[in-house]
């Protein structure tokens, strides 16, 4: 698996304006790469991809920071120990 393959839902057609320096660098790495399959928004979507495990870090990093007392009880821990056990048992 490369780190742009292809996810299988359905798509949707956007248009976006763009830097045109930020472009080209897209543009240009697409040309270098034209052999593994790449375009334009291949590229983009995976920068899209990334945005969103960003955000969704950031969200988790002020979750954790803004709960850090209640997360410290020992009751907690031995709660969400026991549910992870249930979540990720194979």
């Amino acid at each position: 698996m490369t780190m742009f393959t292809k996810p299988t839902s359905k798509k949707e057609k956007v248009t976006i304006s763009v830097d045109a320096d930020l472009l080209q660098v897209v543009d240009s790495f697409v040309e270098v790469s034209k052999k593994s399959g790449l375009s334009r928004s291949s590229v983009i979507e995976r920068a899209l991809h990334l945005w969103k495990q960003q955000v969704r870090d950031t969200f988790d990093a002020q979750y954790y920071e803004h709960n850090k007392e209640a997360l410290a009880d020992e009751s907690w821990t031995a709660i969400t120990t026991e549910a992870a056990k249930h979540i990720w048992k194979e």
